[in-house]
């Protein structure tokens, strides 16, 4: 599992290149990793949701959306978030993309060590 000092750089990286994105796209690979707990749909509950910042609590990364619910994120074992242009080469094992209207995408790869 990634350390504090590790998701707290990973929360000062994120924080300012997602705060006020929209979230124009969400494929969910494996729908295993997925809890939504609006029941709503996680895809379709996300999608058109704007980023309002990036906080952490304890070893999870919470993105708060304008909207007033929370994406929570927990980096697990050996898992990393990868923000990345479409080109950019996927983690093996990606579970969820957000794509943004930047043309950037917030990946939650597994990273197998």
């Amino acid at each position: 599992m990634p350390e504090l000092p590790d998701l707290e750089i990973i929360r000062e990286v994120l924080a300012p290149r997602l705060t006020g994105q929209t979230i124009t796209d969400v494929e969910v690979i494996r729908p295993l990793v997925v809890r939504d707990l609006t029941f709503q749909g996680f895809a379709e509950m996300l999608t058109g949701q704007a980023f309002a910042g990036v906080r952490r609590r304890g070893k999870v990364l919470l993105f708060p959306l304008q909207s007033g619910l929370t994406l929570a994120i927990n980096c697990k074992l050996a898992s990393r978030l990868q923000y990345a242009l479409p080109a950019e080469r996927r983690q093996p094992k990606t579970h969820v993309i957000l794509r943004l209207p930047d043309g950037h995408e917030l990946r939650y790869p597994e990273i197998m060590i």
